[in-house]
């Protein structure tokens, strides 16, 4: 990739719509959650709002299937985006994503879409409550308001049935030691050596 190809007075900006998209990293987040990154064949600057989500355009077994995700990157790093994905028992996508789509594949998205985002609703005291695998809108809306260097009040709580589940718990840890006026607690609700056992529910 040359320079020329990230130059940013030259380079279109995502629209509402279909666009080719091609795997450029995997990342192993837990034990059965994959972190997939792409970026446009052609220079694509991917602008969304925090929260938003893509629909993937994808044949399995020979049929057509539309399956859509929540972005969990951040449109700070505008030229490529992210989603991620937990295996799920008798999920045919996940499971497909996991076992077949790898770097250098291509596919079709649509989007970017979604009312739930941190752009409409501005505020500056911000509590994120999130579990699992639902913790990816709330992670994209973390990296913005991170590189953005917002002024915000803002509380994160996050759960997952063990410790090996938290996805993203080390680059939380990262951000929130960087951000005044923040917390984060991260709970394993499976867990009675943690040092925050239990459910959300249970976390005051």
């Amino acid at each position: 990739m040359t320079m020329n190809f990230l130059n940013p007075v030259t380079t279109q900006t995502w629209t509402n719509g279909r666009h080719l998209v091609r795997c450029v990293k995997v990342i192993q987040e837990t034990w059965d959650t994959r972190t997939f990154c792409f970026m446009a064949e052609q220079p694509v600057m991917f602008f969304f709002k925090p929260g938003q989500f893509v629909t993937l355009e994808l044949e399995i077994n020979g049929e057509p299937i539309m399956r859509s995700y929540t972005i969990s990157s951040s449109p700070s790093v505008p030229y490529s985006f992210s989603i991620t994905v937990k295996r799920m028992p008798g999920g045919v996508v996940s499971n497909w994503l996991h076992d077949n789509l790898s770097i250098n594949d291509e596919l079709a998205v649509h989007g970017p879409v979604g009312n739930f985002n941190i752009i409409d609703y501005p505020t500056d005291k911000i509590l994120m409550l999130s579990g699992g695998v639902g913790i990816t809108p709330l992670m994209s809306m973390v990296r913005w308001l991170f590189d953005t260097n917002a002024a915000v009040d803002l509380q994160f709580v996050h759960s997952a049935r063990t410790p090996k589940d938290l996805i993203f718990h080390r680059e939380l840890e990262h951000i929130f030691s960087r951000i005044p006026n923040s917390s984060c607690i991260s709970s394993a609700s499976g867990a009675t050596n943690w040092a925050r056992p239990g459910r959300v529910s249970a976390v005051t």
